[in-house]
């Protein structure tokens, strides 16, 4: 749990501030005092499940040429919101452990796994029109649009995340 959540839920219970400072400062130093090989495991661990989550986007990605080859358009999106909303949702609690940990890495997990999805998306679409076109199939996709479709249906769990953290309801959950 972050530290300033930590924080109000005791100020509410009534805790003084010395002691609810007092909590915190204790939180932060068993933090910095963990074992050198459990710092090394947990950073492995972050950057193992970030290696995982792009080869499950990949293979999402190319796993649906079937679809696009003989689904219209609209079925084709529908698919994409799902997968990306269902993908999105698992990757947002493995970046919210992140952002717990290293934040950097956190930032990181969310300019590239976006980044790396629309890529991935966008090429096997590519592909998908290619055989399409070869094969007396006639369905062509446009790979800009259906990418930028799974994309923001991929960020909505985390985009939904921040703004409910940012304005505190978060906290009713906790």
């Amino acid at each position: 749990m972050k530290h300033h959540i930590i924080k109000k839920k005791l100020q509410k219970k009534g805790w003084e501030n010395h002691h609810v400072s007092h909590a915190i400062k204790t939180l932060e130093r068993a933090k910095d005092n963990n074992h050198p090989l459990l710092v090394k495991f947990d950073k492995l661990q972050s950057w193992l499940a970030l290696l995982i989550s792009l080869v499950i986007n990949f293979v999402v990605s190319f796993s649906m040429i079937p679809v696009y080859l003989t689904m219209p358009t609209i079925f084709v999106s529908v698919c994409l919101v799902f997968f990306g909303l269902s993908f999105g949702f698992l990757i947002d609690i493995f970046v919210r452990e992140i952002e717990y940990f290293f934040h950097h890495h956190y930032i990181l997990a969310w300019l590239f796994l976006p980044s790396i999805s629309i890529i991935t998306i966008y090429y096997s679409l590519k592909l998908a029109n290619i055989i399409s076109a070869a094969l007396p199939i006639g369905r062509t996709h446009n790979a800009v649009v259906l990418g930028t479709i799974y994309v923001l249906s991929f960020s909505l769990p985390h985009l939904t995340y921040k703004y409910f953290e940012m304005n505190e309801y978060v906290e009713k959950w906790i």
